[in-house]
């Protein structure tokens, strides 16, 4: 089993959408992560997706979503 969490391509569709939304250069945090390695990121579920998002930004992502007003 693997140690890496593992999420649907529509939800790193929409992590990804989502940063590049922010203006930062989204080349930079694929440079940072490695867009290929998934000690470092986010597999999806089918591990052929892998995510550039980092634990960082994964776990500010979801800490704001808990935290955000229904």
């Amino acid at each position: 089993m693997s140690a890496v969490p593992h999420i649907s391509v529509t939800a790193v569709d929409g992590y990804n959408a989502a940063y590049k939304g922010t203006g930062k250069p989204y080349a930079d945090l694929q440079a940072r992560w490695g867009n290929s390695g998934p000690s470092m990121g986010l597999m999806t579920t089918d591990n052929t997706h892998p995510n550039a998002l980092g634990y960082g930004d994964m776990a500010t992502l979801v800490a704001n979503t808990l935290t955000a007003a229904p």
